[in-house]
């Protein structure tokens, strides 16, 4: 689905996915992360996993919504007892994809789809690599990966596969999407709250927080009444659950949210940074 910034629909088409978990725009190209199964409702209030026929997958769709590339389970001895559920991809000078809800790595491929590396099977452990980003800031040319099961993100050297540099230790929880805006790294915390980052990684604020450990509660990212799995009350200016992120080019922040029918929250990053940058008092 393509929106304008005032919410207005452009446009959708249908793509045979199960699930469309992360997407990247490349050129003419759309690519969308599957990992192939689905939480769905079976009844009031009760949801069951159902697979897709396709099974874990990454999909390159062109704009008349045909199917110009389809990625599946790396042929690798790892996968032999793990199943592929991509996550997160991202296209730079090749394609990357994190598979992090299977075996716990991230692949680089080609733009064809023709594997030539992975990372996480030696030398770095990932606990849920979530979301990858590509951050081009100040010349750098780094993969990062949201490694949500260890709270931290790890930024990459994409051709050695070395850890740089960890960022966010102790600063982000269950980090779930990121997005680079200008100088910043903006980060979506599933624990409630959207965290704003400098170009030297440091803490900027964090957004949303609703001052209470969401992922405590009964039936979180929803909520248990009645024995039934329902829908939250999110307030509006409060994160319940954000999922993921996005920035468009003048500064708009899109955040995507978790939990039953979901929520989508425009944010005017300027404004935020106009305020913090402001004279106290």
């Amino acid at each position: 689905m393509a929106f304008e910034e005032d919410g207005q629909n452009l446009w959708s088409m249908d793509v045979p996915a199960r699930e469309i978990h992360g997407i990247e725009i490349d050129d003419e190209l759309i690519w969308l992360a599957d990992p192939g199964n689905k939480e769905c409702p079976d009844g009031q209030g009760s949801y069951s996993t159902q697979e897709g026929e396709n099974g874990g997958q990454v999909l390159a769709i062109r704009r008349d919504g045909t199917t110009a590339v389809r990625i599946g389970a790396p042929s690798l001895p790892i996968y032999d007892s793990n199943v592929f559920r991509p996550t997160s991809v991202v296209a730079a000078e090749d394609l990357w994809v994190a598979d992090g809800y299977g075996a716990n790595l991230v692949h680089r491929y080609n733009r064809s789809g023709d594997l030539l590396g992975s990372i996480g099977l030696e030398g770095v452990e990932f606990d849920n690599p979530h979301s990858i980003a590509w951050d081009d800031r100040d010349g750098r040319n780094e993969l990062l990966v949201a490694d949500r099961g260890n709270n931290r993100i790890l930024a990459i050297e994409p051709t050695t596969g070395k850890v740089n540099r960890v960022i966010g230790d102790g600063v982000v929880e269950r980090p779930s999407g990121m997005a680079i805006w200008r100088n910043l790294l903006v980060v979506a915390d599933l624990n409630g709250r959207i965290s704003l980052l400098n170009s030297e990684d440091e803490l900027l604020t964090h957004l949303g927080e609703s001052g209470v450990d969401a992922l405590d509660r009964d039936g979180w990212p929803n909520v248990i009444q009645g024995g039934l799995t329902l829908r939250p009350s999110v307030d509006p200016g409060k994160f319940n659950a954000p999922h993921d992120v996005a920035v468009t080019p003048d500064g708009l922040l899109v955040v995507c949210e978790w939990m039953i029918g979901g929520r989508l929250t425009a944010v005017d990053l300027p404004i935020i940074l106009s305020v913090l940058s402001a004279p106290a008092g």
